[in-house]
């Protein structure tokens, strides 16, 4: 990250009155907020960079302000996305608590404004905030369980369902709406769905033809939400 990049934003304001807080933030206190805002810094990304990379130490807690992000695992053959992630979501992984590095990759998908937390900070606000604790262990739990459930349709679906099911996810947990530009390229749309981009287009080119979806370069419209649901279950 460049040393220019490191530093507070403008725009930048308290901790305590930001417009983007994150909703478990409601649990700290006036003491918390101050020590968090000590050290924090806001950072600007570009499409295409990376936010971090994949074994570098784990020295922030990341806040996504504004933009996606898409967290990969880098494999000797390929990435595979197991998450997108959007505003007001923290982004990371079990590093921060184990190896204290990065176990996966982050790059913005768009224009990306981000929090750096300094981890010692909120770490020391995790230990003597019960309260921020055990929402934050819930938090972590949802989002591991989401993680769980990709894997192990990537492990079990055919080629339709996986795509279905990432199309679904997209159109509703990401975009809200069933026309979207979607903000991966074909391979990174084969890597969401654990497969080859040429898989990933064949399979799209069918649903095209069948009248489920429409496919623009870009943008995408979904015409049969119900259809889509039946391929993802059965797989």
């Amino acid at each position: 990250m460049e040393r220019s990049m490191m530093k507070r934003m403008k725009d930048c304001r308290d901790c305590e009155d930001c417009d983007s807080k994150q909703p478990l933030f409601k649990f700290l206190t006036p003491e918390n907020y101050e020590l968090l805002n000590k050290d924090r810094f806001v950072v600007g990304f570009k499409k295409g960079e990376l936010v971090y990379k994949q074994g570098t130490s784990f020295t922030h807690v990341i806040y996504l302000i504004s933009g996606l992000v898409k967290l990969y695992m880098e494999t000797r053959n390929r990435n595979l996305i197991i998450r997108i992630s959007k505003p007001m979501e923290f982004i990371g992984g079990p590093g921060m608590y184990t190896s204290e590095r990065h176990q996966n990759s982050a790059m913005a998908l768009s224009n990306v404004c981000a929090c750096f937390i300094n981890i010692n900070s909120f770490k020391e606000v995790v230990r003597t905030n019960s309260l921020l604790s055990e929402e934050l262990l819930k938090l972590i739990s949802v989002k591991g369980q989401q993680v769980f459930d990709r894997l192990m349709s990537i492990s079990h679906k055919q080629a339709p369902g996986l795509v279905a099911e990432a199309l679904l996810y997209f159109s509703e947990q990401i975009y809200n709406s069933t026309s979207f530009d979607l903000n991966l390229s074909r391979q990174e749309f084969g890597d969401f769905c654990g497969m080859t981009k040429e898989s990933a287009i064949r399979v799209l080119k069918d649903l095209k033809e069948e009248g489920i979806i429409k496919v623009d370069e870009e943008h995408f419209e979904i015409f049969d939400i119900p259809a889509l649901r039946r391929i993802s279950e059965i797989g």
